[in-house]
């Protein structure tokens, strides 16, 4: 098994290209997106989907029941998603693979053509640094606590969100 700062370092290595889909998704409010059905709407430094920095654990698994880690952990991984909570069971931290979510994911108003990279990735998320190598991958930190990044030997695009 992983550990948390491994699976959070694996979530910020990965690379593709995004491109702005000519067409604007349609915005839902985040209660009404069905998660594994909607696009995911990320709003910078706060939230992807309905998944909010500071949503109790309890309200997480009310969304998504696999998101809740096992006793004495404070991270769950999916496919798609890895989440962190805090000591007091917050969630503190979101990481989505981007090419893994299969319905889409949606930025500043444009949805992301597939294959998303990292340097696509940069160019739609506002404030973006160079990227720097880090195990195995290369990880942008951007304005608003927002990471986007290439993880691992199988080049997942990952954007993420950690409390401040």
């Amino acid at each position: 098994m992983q550990t948390p700062v491994a699976l959070v370092v694996a979530s910020l290595l990965v690379g593709s290209v995004a491109a702005a889909d000519p067409k604007p998704a349609p915005r839902k409010t985040p209660s009404k997106v069905v998660v594994g059905k909607d696009p995911l709407v990320v709003e910078l430094g706060t939230a992807i989907g309905p998944f909010k920095l500071g949503m109790p654990m309890d309200q997480v698994a009310a969304i998504d029941a696999s998101l809740k880690p096992v006793p004495g952990q404070r991270y769950s991984s999916q496919r798609w998603i890895e989440v962190g909570y805090d000591a007091k069971d917050r969630l503190s931290w979101i990481s989505l693979h981007v090419n893994e979510y299969a319905p889409g994911v949606v930025i500043e108003g444009k949805r992301l053509a597939k294959p998303v990279t990292l340097e696509g990735l940069r160019k739609v998320v506002p404030g973006c640094g160079a990227p720097v190598r880090a195990d195995g991958g290369s990880v942008a930190k951007c304005k608003g606590g927002t990471e986007v990044g290439v993880v691992g030997p199988i080049n997942l695009v990952v954007i993420a969100l950690r409390a401040p």
